[in-house]
């Protein structure tokens, strides 16, 4: 997804900026949550279309939680598809503050240009409720 064709393509959205959950373009088995958050369980997905990852980035922040005592599920972060390129795994805590939404931080491959960013909620148990990410473009070299 290099192209915009059509009048309904939407304008990029800059990767490093924090993009909200619930603001999916379009997903598959996911639960809106009152407060903007998605709930996800495996098999489920999300889709955020046109993302600009410009000159690239290094690091994804995502706000999430596990929900459920046995929840083991992560988050891959997919390329142009829910089954194509993993550039990217994050896990919920897993820690007693594990229901309460924080900060994970995950290495991704290096990644430039525009793509669909798919968010795919892999393992067995429970589910994730994620409320926002964005990337973390690498330090400038001065």
């Amino acid at each position: 997804m290099n192209g915009f064709i059509g009048p309904f393509r939407k304008a990029p959205v800059s990767a490093t900026s924090q993009i909200a959950a619930g603001s999916s373009s379009s997903s598959q088995g996911t639960k809106p949550v009152a407060d903007g958050s998605v709930l996800g369980a495996a098999g489920d997905w999300l889709k955020y279309a046109a993302i600009d990852f410009g000159k690239g980035v290094s690091d994804i922040e995502m706000q999430l939680a596990a929900v459920g005592n046995d929840a083991n599920l992560k988050v891959q972060v997919r390329l142009d598809s829910a089954t194509g390129k993993v550039i990217g795994t994050v896990k919920p805590p897993t820690t007693k503050k594990a229901k309460k939404q924080s900060g994970q931080v995950a290495r991704v491959r290096k990644v430039t240009g525009i793509h669909d960013v798919f968010l795919v909620f892999v393992g067995k148990k429970g589910q994730v409720q994620v409320k926002s990410f964005d990337f973390v473009a690498p330090p400038s070299k001065s």
